[in-house]
C-alpha cells in the first residue's frame, strides 16, 4: 500500500501482468487468428497489443526512446521483456511521483501506471475469453482496479479506449462490474 492507503500501483501492474502472462502461456498458435472480444484485434494483434504497450509504458516511465515493434512479432518472449522493462522503470526511485507524459496529459509516474496495470489486466480477460481459458481474474486486482475505474468510464469511452458500458445488476460480482464499465460482457 502506498502512504494514501491505495494500493501500490507497481504491485497492481505486476499482478496483472503475472495473470495476463499465465493466459499467453496457455495460448495456442491455431488461435493466432482467432477474434477476440476487441473486434478491431484478433488474438495475435491483442498479443501485439501488449508488447506495443508495455514499450509505450515503459518509454513514459523511463523516457527513454518506445521500441519499435513489428506486427505479427508479440509473443510471449516479448511480452515477458517488455514487461520487465515497464517494472525496472517503475521501481527507479522518484519514478510514481514525478510527471510523465500520457495521452491525457501529463501526470505522476503512479497514476500512470495505474493505467498500465487496467490495460494490461482487461486485455488479459481478454484474451482468455477469445482462447477459451479460464476468465476469472484475482479480486485483488478486480476490487481496486473497479474502485479505480468505476468513475472514468465516461473518459475512456470518449478517447476510444472502451466501448459502451455495458448494463450489469447492482448484485454482480466486482469483475462482472468492472467489464461493464469498461465495455465487456461477463
Amino acid at each position: 500500500m502506498t502512504n494514501q492507503g491505495m494500493p501500490d500501483p507497481i504491485e497492481l501492474y505486476e499482478g496483472a501482468m503475472k495473470q495476463t502472462r499465465s493466459y499467453l502461456v496457455g495460448t495456442k498458435a491455431s488461435q493466432l487468428n482467432d477474434s477476440t472480444p476487441c473486434t478491431e484485434w484478433n488474438v495475435q494483434a491483442l498479443i501485439d497489443h501488449f508488447v506495443g504497450a508495455s514499450s509505450f509504458f515503459y518509454s513514459a516511465l523511463s523516457g527513454n526512446p518506445a521500441e519499435e515493434q513489428k506486427p505479427g512479432s508479440g509473443n510471449l518472449e516479448s511480452f515477458d521483456t517488455m514487461s520487465a522493462k515497464v517494472l525496472e522503470a517503475a521501481r527507479v526511485p522518484g519514478t510514481m511521483e514525478k510527471n510523465v507524459p500520457s495521452p491525457s496529459g501529463d501526470m505522476p509516474g503512479g497514476q500512470f501506471l495505474t493505467f498500465a496495470f487496467m490495460d494490461t489486466l482487461i486485455h488479459g480477460w481478454d484474451l482468455a475469453k477469445a482462447t477459451g481459458q479460464n476468465t476469472q481474474l484475482d479480486s485483488k486486482l478486480t476490487e481496486p482496479c473497479y474502485a479505480m475505474f468505476r468513475g472514468q468510464g465516461e473518459m475512456l469511452r470518449s478517447s476510444g479506449a472502451v466501448g459502451p458500458e455495458i448494463e450489469v445488476p447492482e448484485n454482480a460480482t466486482t469483475q462482472a462490474k468492472l467489464l461493464g464499465v469498461l465495455g465487456r460482457k461477463a
